[in-house]
């Protein structure tokens, strides 16, 4: 990726907005450790505060972004689940808080208006340390369930243009579902340099792509075979056995 283009990351305003409302949040949050408070329930009203400070919400077309395709919705639903179980089914991998940033990170670098991403990405980039790795902070099925749902709709907002885009924000947030994709690699990190390799295949690969037909052909190679080679390192079914 250009450096240039981390560099206008951080810059923008948008980022800069959800570093300060992260900021914020963290110390809330750091103050109510001792309650466990699920992670992704504070995440989502700071994300809400961040987007109406910066004016990003008001701004953001959400009925056109549903409503411009009819296979937007139910795919986006999709996509919500598939997180949503990634979240849930890893939350105590120590790797899973670095590949939700690299599945946020994916979708900013493949949708064409990234406002509503940086946002996220910048509070995200905070409060990632409540979790992360002393967890201070853990992540429930309901914190899970509202990230999905507003990364997804981060990811279809900044979609309207290029609808390959939405199909590489949907890629690189539902990899997160394979994080745990069996395995003989005895290093819990080999998971996560897979789903790196997802992202990057759905985002700048396929996401780049106009048509959503040709993305979603394009990701789904892509994905079955990086998921073949690991597959070929998984350990032998249970009662499996070479002499039989």
């Amino acid at each position: 990726m250009d450096p240039t283009a981390i560099l206008h990351l951080i810059e923008s305003s948008e980022f800069q907005h959800g570093l300060v409302a992260g900021l914020v949040a963290f110390v809330i949050g750091w103050l109510v450790r001792r309650y466990r408070v699920d992670w992704g329930l504070l995440w989502l009203p700071t994300v809400t505060v961040a987007g109406v400070w910066a004016q990003v919400l008001d701004r953001a077309p959400t009925e056109r972004a549903v409503l411009l395709y009819g296979w937007v919705a139910p795919t986006g639903a999709i996509a919500v689940m598939l997180m949503s179980y990634g979240l849930i089914k890893n939350r105590d991998r120590v790797e899973l808080a670095p590949a939700l940033i690299v599945s946020l990170g994916g979708v900013w670098a493949t949708v064409p208006d990234t406002e509503v991403i940086l946002l996220v990405l910048g509070v995200t980039a905070v409060l990632i340390w409540l979790w992360w790795p002393n967890g201070l902070l853990p992540i429930r099925p309901v914190g899970a369930i509202a990230v999905a749902v507003v990364a997804m709709w981060a990811g279809t907002v900044g979609s309207i243009g290029r609808p390959g885009a939405y199909v590489g924000a949907f890629g690189a947030l539902a990899s997160l579902a394979l994080l745990s994709f069996p395995s003989r690699a005895t290093s819990a990190w080999w998971g996560f340099v897979i789903h790196v390799l997802l992202v990057v295949g759905w985002t700048r690969l396929a996401g780049l792509s106009h048509s959503a037909s040709t993305a979603f052909a394009l990701g789904a190679a892509v994905t079955a075979g990086i998921l073949a080679v690991r597959y070929a390192f998984s350990p032998d079914p249970p009662g499996f056995s070479i002499d039989g």
